[in-house]
């Protein structure tokens, strides 16, 4: 079910309104992840037209940084989703940023130049075809990526 209404944003000096933005409701969930169970609500945060990051982008210059946290996270830390110039979170010894492809990558994904692959601690130092570009396709929501 596709809905469109209004929809207002603090961003700690005022708040920022926007009128028809578009949203979706799930009525039922058929996904096997049990830990998406408990969460109350997802945000899209592609490069389609029905992303959250498209529909506001002219108010936020078209800037977001997510930030995940680390996969030990034995400190409880949580991620961050910044807005605009608000987004560099890059003043932390902790983060380390992962440069989007110059391309943009296909449809409404996010794509990332994979020059290594580590298990664990462990590099495998694979060489990569030089001519041919090796790319990683995410998904947040999904343990599943593909190497293209």
């Amino acid at each position: 079910v596709l809905a469109s209404e209004k929809r207002m944003f603090d961003n700690g000096a005022n708040t920022i309104k926007h009128e028809g933005i578009v949203f979706g409701c799930v009525h039922r969930e058929d996904n096997p992840d049990f830990a998406l169970h408990k969460v109350p609500g997802l945000v899209g945060l592609g490069r389609g037209p029905l992303s959250l990051v498209k529909q506001i982008g002219s108010s936020i210059d078209d800037k977001f940084d997510y930030c995940l946290p680390p996969c030990r996270n034995e400190n409880n830390s949580v991620g961050q989703l910044k807005f605009s110039n608000d987004a560099d979170l890059s003043g932390t010894e902790e983060v380390q940023e992962t440069p989007m492809a110059s391309d943009g990558g296909e449809g409404s994904f996010y794509v990332l130049i994979l020059t290594n692959i580590s298990v664990g601690n462990s590099r495998l130092n694979i060489q990569f075809a030089g001519a041919q570009t090796t790319a990683l396709l995410g998904d947040a929501r999904s343990i599943n990526h593909r190497l293209g």
